[in-house]
């Protein structure tokens, strides 16, 4: 649930360490997420789930010092053009985000990101939406960190996610 800390606004979830061990050449994060038609017609929303993805020369430096990427894919919801839709964040430069193609009807969304060797491929609902290359030693990469949050700019409301499942691909 995301509660105002103010009156317009306010970033609130969960974050947590994966259980990968070492950088790899291949690996996968699945979750799912519950697109209510509350959150379709509310006035501003953001629920998204962000991947603090490492490189082997960095692997699980303190206060993410090591962070080659971050893998983002939303929904959002815009309170000034009244219009909905999903994202990928764009990491190259300074950063921004980049609307993708997936339906917007209520109900729940597998979201997936796949790396192999070197690539990294977002998909929403079995669809590929977003795929770009993440430039880290020998093509290894971990997702050593997942974010599940939500932003508000004003009531309170809520989202579910699945626990998401990392693991390594064969």
């Amino acid at each position: 649930m995301a509660e105002p800390a103010n009156d317009w606004y306010a970033w609130q979830g969960r974050s947590s360490s994966t259980s990968i061990d070492h950088p790899t050449t291949n690996w996968i994060v699945e979750t799912e997420l519950e697109l209510t038609q509350d959150m379709i017609d509310r006035d501003g929303i953001r629920a998204s789930i962000w991947l603090a993805v490492e490189g082997p020369d960095s692997f699980r430096e303190p206060n993410w010092a090591g962070v080659k990427d971050w893998a983002i894919l939303q929904f959002k919801k815009e309170s000034a053009t009244d219009t909905a839709g999903w994202q990928a964040w764009d990491s190259k430069g300074e950063g921004a985000w980049k609307d993708v193609n997936a339906s917007l009807k209520p109900g729940t969304y597998k979201i997936k990101m796949v790396y192999e060797n070197g690539k990294l491929v977002q998909y929403i609902h079995g669809n590929m939406v977003n795929e770009y290359n993440i430039n880290t030693e020998e093509g290894l990469s971990a997702p050593t960190h997942i974010i599940l949050q939500s932003y508000s700019f004003g009531e309170s409301y809520s989202v579910k996610w699945k626990i998401p499942q990392v693991q390594y691909l064969n």
